[in-house]
């Protein structure tokens, strides 16, 4: 860890008042600290001792939360459990919006909401960066309580790409687009302990967890039922993406991304740190709480599709079931084929527009170099005169001047 960041007593990293790419820095290395702390850790539950039930290997698991030993029985439940919740979106990667809000726990929606009596609500969340193409990294508030003065809560938008290639090309298309990105599958992840302890195991097992710091001990003692699906600071975050605020500045990073020539993940738009500016505009985001009707409104959401989803999971089997999944794989091939096609025609298009504002500035430069040398007219007379002939500001001029 870089020594050059404040410390407290305990170790534990002052990050209030941190700039955005300072914070970080400490939480990329926080990050990896975990990672190896982990590989220390002992009597945990990892799928190879689900499956050993002797007396011996009981023994080695320690004691449940109440302080009895753990019985073979407890480790035949909580093998069905983890089965019963890896199959819940049938391998489909990610978590929805209606599913992380509405099968949350109510103390910590009440948290994340700051609406709980016990000290550990959150009042503030900050959305600091856009990394990766679709990776949002915002910066939480610890409770009141807590000896951390905050948590870095990062979430990857999934379905970005296909809205970024549905969407309708202008400023609502693109707002449209990430509003359904930020409802659509996600992938989560935070630093703190509750992420750690009780729900990383179920993102990782059900496939929602983000980053490689995937985790394969059983929560035996935190959260041996598998309860609830994350912790009050990424509810907090996927909360305030619903708002329009946020929505409006990702959809500006789309916009330039659908423009870019090369991969979404890289390049202009893929990256887009939110300064002190920014922040003024993101800080008017009031779409902190989560209300009931918003978690029953979400909760119904998550029910219809799964109802949707075991009834085509029905309808795939047999004969009938063989011929639509072919045809559904033939279209999707297709679709691909035609993305791609699409991708070429939108960078053919792109480096034709790049040519021509080279050409244009190169003109503009010559004219420029042959009046004011070989005519001996000052430069300003000529980027005014110029700035009006092509109804353009002179600031535009001297841009391009100096591109």
């Amino acid at each position: 860890m870089p020594r050059a960041f404040a410390q407290d007593n305990n170790g534990r990293y002052l990050t209030d008042g941190l700039s955005e790419s300072q914070f970080i820095k400490v939480f990329n290395a926080v990050n990896r600290e975990q990672a190896n702390n982990r590989q220390s850790a002992k009597n945990t539950l990892r799928p190879r001792a689900l499956k050993r039930k002797s007396i011996e290997d009981l023994v080695k698991l320690g004691k449940k939360e109440d302080g009895t030993a753990f019985t073979a029985d407890d480790l035949k439940r909580f093998d069905e459990l983890r089965k019963k919740f890896r199959k819940r979106t049938s391998g489909s990667a990610g978590i929805t919006y209606n599913e992380l809000i509405g099968s949350s726990t109510e103390k910590d929606r009440k948290r994340a909401s700051n609406t709980s009596k016990d000290g550990l609500g959150i009042q503030n969340a900050a959305m600091i960066k856009l990394e990766r193409g679709n990776v949002v990294i915002a910066r939480v508030q610890a409770s009141s309580r807590s000896v951390h003065q905050e948590h870095r809560v990062r979430i990857q938008l999934l379905d970005w790409a296909e809205e970024l290639e549905e969407a309708e090309v202008s400023e609502k298309g693109y707002q449209k687009a990430v509003k359904n990105a930020c409802r659509g599958s996600l992938k989560i992840d935070c630093d703190c302990g509750r992420h750690q302890y009780w729900f990383r195991y179920m993102s990782s097992v059900g496939g929602y967890q983000y980053g490689r710091n995937l985790e394969q001990a059983y929560p035996k003692v935190r959260n041996p039922k598998l309860i609830g699906t994350a912790c009050k600071h990424v509810l907090k975050v996927a909360q305030m993406l619903q708002s329009p605020i946020w929505q409006r500045k990702l959809a500006k990073q789309m916009d330039r991304q659908a423009t870019q020539v090369g991969f979404t993940d890289s390049g202009k738009g893929s990256t887009k740190t939110f300064g002190e500016r920014d922040q003024k505009e993101l800080s008017k985001n009031r779409s902190t709480v989560i209300t009931e009707a918003q978690h029953a409104k979400a909760q119904a959401g998550f029910e219809r599709y799964e109802l949707r989803r075991k009834a085509m999971q029905k309808a795939l089997k047999g004969k009938a079931g063989k011929n639509l999944q072919d045809s559904l794989s033939k279209i999707k091939r297709y679709k691909q084929q035609a993305d791609k096609a699409q991708q070429q025609v939108r960078q053919l298009k792109q480096k034709l527009a790049n040519e021509k504002r080279s050409a244009l500035i190169n003109q503009i430069k010559s004219n420029v170099d042959f009046a004011v040398n070989t005519l001996g007219q000052s430069r300003d007379t000529v980027i005014k005169g110029m700035a009006k002939k092509m109804n353009k500001s002179v600031t535009d001029i001297e841009k391009l001047l100096n591109d």
